[in-house]
């Protein structure tokens, strides 16, 4: 259990990198007035939403009751729970933490 923990955080601190570099390029493109922004900003949209889920279905596993997760989210931006679970079950892990509140 604990080699998948170290994976999962892994994978989550290469797509943090990945989004730094993302926006870097962003800003660069916007800078230029590059019309192709909006292929780079997609792909930022895409990771942060990967991110988001892995990181709960992380912090899950920890032991952290999803209601300290997101204390200060939106209720109609809340996460899709199947989403956390296909993470949980990708890395054989088992949320610890109450996924409901």
């Amino acid at each position: 259990m604990k080699e998948n923990l170290i994976a999962m955080k892994g994978e989550l601190k290469v797509i943090g990198k990945g989004l730094k570099e993302l926006k870097k390029q962003r800003n660069l493109l916007m800078k230029n007035n590059d019309f192709s922004v909006w292929k780079v900003q997609s792909k930022i949209i895409d990771e942060k939403y990967k991110f988001r889920h892995m990181h709960t279905a992380y912090c899950l596993a920890l032991g952290t009751n999803y209601s300290q997760i997101e204390n200060k989210c939106r209720r109609d931006n809340a996460i899709l729970k199947s989403e956390v679970k296909n993470y949980l079950e990708k890395y054989e892990l088992e949320a610890v933490g109450d996924l409901n509140g």
